[in-house]
């Protein structure tokens, strides 16, 4: 399993995380818009929404399985449990 962790050095999660963080905007935003407006997401529309709803769950997947440093002892932990 330790191949599947995710490295805090890795060069693709910072840009994966800053995706996450636009994409957040964006839910935020939109959401409001519709609910103010009484709108339904449609369309195309409807397909970045699910889009949103794709990368939010890879996320909750990617954090699971980062290696994090210990507070206590600040060595790296790599390990699923």
């Amino acid at each position: 399993m330790e191949n599947y962790i995710i490295r805090l050095e890795s060069s693709w999660k910072p840009i994966f995380d800053a995706t996450v963080l636009l994409v957040t905007a964006y839910s935020c935003f939109t959401t409001v818009w519709l609910v103010c407006f009484h709108l339904k997401s449609e369309g195309f529309m409807a397909m970045i929404d699910d889009g949103v709803t794709i990368i939010f769950a890879f996320d909750l997947i990617f954090n699971c399985m980062t290696e994090f440093q210990d507070r206590e002892t600040f060595q790296r932990v790599a390990n699923i449990k």
